[in-house]
């Protein structure tokens, strides 16, 4: 400090009791917390020139205004941490609304000086001092008469400190708006992920009525990226959801990792309570890992890594840069599915998910999340095609915000190459010569840097302005491939779904208990599935059901309508769901034809007397699980055979695909047909299928 002044004899020496209007420190007691109230700054809260409010707790009115009486906070004041983290500094800008406890405060006479002392505070000759005159082994500590006796170097031209720490103070200013911006930037990615994967926006929109010009508008959306969301919801486990999008968990989208480091140079990386990886070396003060990682767990670009014991405060995070990673064997690595890495990052971000992980993690002394608990939690699963889109729209912001804040580092490096020559008299203002032998006024100086900046800003804004233009032509082509692609998959849907409706052959054997397979064109004997037969017992029924479709067939039904395609009974059998070339077998005795239920009411208000019941359609209704639709087909088509009652036993015939001697009429509109007609079933003759107009009710043909 001594060497100071020997850089520039027009620096004196002054205390800074003298130099301030005062000197003082905050409270030294602990007020009580409480929910509403006025912030409590301590040396916690001063981090980069910063104070940071947000991190404080609030203490009551009554407590405030008692702790301000000591040492009132007023703009342009300068504050320093004196407890625990010794020379932290911050200058305070706007009005204040705070208390403080147990940081040092300088009261300044003006703004000028406000700002010279806070940029001196920060240069190597003062805080080398502050670690002089600190005391303390296990908490350092700055006594408060040391503080008032500090010096401080000030030039006799008052204008001079000005001007300088004006511009010092326009260079904070670019890296805080450079940050400001970069901040906005990730709000503004976070909040669009919000939007389209949590409350769903788009949908919701269209589903209210909302025309495409305004929500693109409203939303900020393309009519393209619109187009590619649905324009209905559905249930689910999760609540609502897009209709098409699935309702899973994180386990769909990521697969865990194994892999070890083995001989491979590797970079040991941390997982951080901020919610990302940081390189060990860079992040700690001391070597937090072993000297051997042969046995620690591979991270390559975009895998994620997790402490199991320290998920649950935020400690996991990916891997976004180009080099190999390693991390501790205790860890959990997994890799999201391709294009879902984004989603999967800003997705751990939400509040709901923290409360998974919170509720998912086990034991008594440390909760701990394995990956099976982590795979299992809940999330909704986009298509890939917004997922996509959504990823190229957060890649631009990211490539963006990655270059704000280089910026705002390169901007910190020329401020602090120049504080302590500036402050110092080692470049002094004036203290350049022009050429003419004339010393360059600092006004020369304050241009030469701004133009020099400005230049590189209006570098940068170019720059991202043609990226932004490549980017954005380069989304409305994969926007068109999409568009093109989902039209494509539509039709293959279609495409599958007649061939579901044609294929889905159920297959039909009826069977006796005789030992003995009867043909389609035998009659049905009466029988229960024991060897004893006696009279009044329904016809016993096998049949084996077949689905050659492409995808399952649903809620499968039987049951038997009369030849006005009247149904006639309950449903006797059903299964839930068939798969895609599985088969399943039913069993079951078939109804006796009549309209009388259990309690001898009607079915569907027909009189007995309009019920054809001398012969039948077995039906087959099932659902698809592609459109959600119902259709049916024709099992059998069986009729009364009187030449078969004359023991009472056997009375009915099945007969497929013959046709039986009654003839069988539908009655309806042949433009609808219910049901396909099976394509190799030709004795189903369209004059069979297409009657214009149906018989009256109770007439037989």
């Amino acid at each position: 400090m001594s060497n100071l002044s020997k850089n520039s004899p027009e620096l004196k020496c002054v205390k800074a009791k003298d130099y301030c209007l005062s000197v003082r420190d905050g409270t030294h007691d602990s007020p009580k917390p409480v929910d509403i109230g006025f912030p409590l700054v301590t040396s916690k809260h001063l981090k980069s020139g910063q104070i940071e409010i947000n991190a404080c707790y609030q203490v009551a009115e009554d407590d405030y205004y008692e702790i301000v009486k000591r040492s009132k906070v007023n703009q342009w004041d300068v504050l320093i941490s004196m407890i625990g983290t010794i020379g932290e500094v911050a200058l305070v800008k706007n009005e204040p609304h705070f208390a403080i406890k147990n940081v040092g405060l300088f009261k300044s006479r003006s703004e000028a000086d406000g700002k010279w002392l806070y940029y001196y505070l920060r240069t190597d000759f003062a805080q080398n001092y502050l670690r002089e005159i600190s005391r303390g082994t296990t908490q350092q500590y700055v006594p408060l008469g040391s503080l008032r006796e500090m010096p401080i170097y000030v030039f006799d031209d008052k204008s001079e400190m000005s001007r300088i720490a004006n511009i010092l103070g326009t260079l904070d200013d670019k890296i805080e708006n450079n940050r400001k911006t970069a901040k906005t930037l990730e709000a503004m990615a976070q909040a669009i992920f919000q939007s389209w994967f949590v409350d769903f926006d788009p949908v919701r929109a269209k589903m209210a009525g909302e025309s495409p010009e305004s929500i693109c508008k409203r939303l900020k959306l393309t009519p393209e990226i619109l187009d590619l969301f649905p324009n209905r919801l559905m249930d689910s486990e999760l609540g609502e959801i897009p209709e098409g999008w699935v309702d899973g968990s994180l386990g769909n989208i990521c697969s865990r990792r194994s892999a070890r480091i083995g001989n491979r140079d590797a970079k040991v990386l941390s997982a951080v309570t901020e919610g990302r990886l940081a390189i060990s070396d860079d992040y700690f003060t001391k070597r937090v890992y072993s000297k051997d990682i042969k046995n620690y767990l591979a991270v390559e670009w975009y895998d994620f890594a997790y402490n199991p014991s320290r998920i649950n405060i935020g400690s996991i995070g990916m891997l976004e840069s180009h080099f190999l990673g390693a991390v501790s064997p205790v860890y959990v690595v997994f890799r999201p599915v391709e294009g879902y890495q984004q989603f999967i990052k800003l997705y751990l971000r939400l509040a709901t998910t923290k409360q998974w992980i919170a509720n998912f993690s086990s034991g008594s002394v440390r909760q701990s999340l394995s990956y099976d608990d982590f795979a299992a939690i809940p999330s909704v699963i986009p298509p890939k095609v917004i997922i996509d889109v959504f990823s190229s729209i957060h890649d631009f912001m990211k490539h963006s915000t990655d270059s704000l804040y280089e910026c705002a580092i390169k901007t910190s490096g020329l401020r602090d190459a120049i504080l302590p020559k500036l402050i110092s008299g080692e470049i002094r203002v004036p203290g350049l010569d022009d050429g003419a032998g004339q010393p360059m006024s600092l006004s020369s100086i304050l241009m030469f840097i701004s133009a020099f900046v400005t230049f590189c800003l209006v570098c940068v804004t170019a720059w991202m302005a043609y990226q932004t233009k490549r980017l954005a032509n380069y989304n409305q082509e994969i926007v068109k491939q999409n568009r093109a692609l989902s039209k494509k998959n539509d039709a293959l849907i279609q495409q599958s779904e007649r061939q579901h409706k044609e294929r889905l052959r159920p297959l039909c054997f009826p069977i006796t208990q005789d030992s003995n397979v009867i043909d389609f064109n035998k009659a049905i004997t009466m029988g229960a599935p024991s060897s004893n037969h006696g009279p009044g017992i329904p016809p016993h029924i096998e049949f084996l059901v077949c689905n050659k479709g492409l995808g399952p067939a649903i809620n499968l039904r039987f049951h038997i309508n009369d030849i006005h395609n009247r149904r006639i009974t309950k449903d006797f059998m059903v299964t839930h769901v068939l798969p895609p070339n599985e088969e399943n077998k039913f069993v079951s005795h078939i109804p006796p034809l009549n309209m009388l239920d259990e309690n001898g009411g009607l079915f569907f208000g027909m009189e007995p007397s309009q019920v054809v019941n001398d012969a039948y359609f077995i039906i087959c209704e099932y659902g698809s699980m592609f459109s959600k639709e119902t259709f049916h087909s024709i099992v059998a088509k069986g009729y009364r055979d009187p030449s078969l009652a004359g023991d009472g036993k056997n009375q009915w015939r099945l007969n497929r695909p013959l046709t039986p001697p009654v003839e069988f009429r539908l009655g309806l509109d042949p433009s609808k047909p219910i049901w396909p007609l099976p394509p190799e079933d030709a004795n189903y003759s369209a004059e069979f299928l297409n009657l214009s107009s149906p018989p009256e009710n109770g007439q037989s043909t």
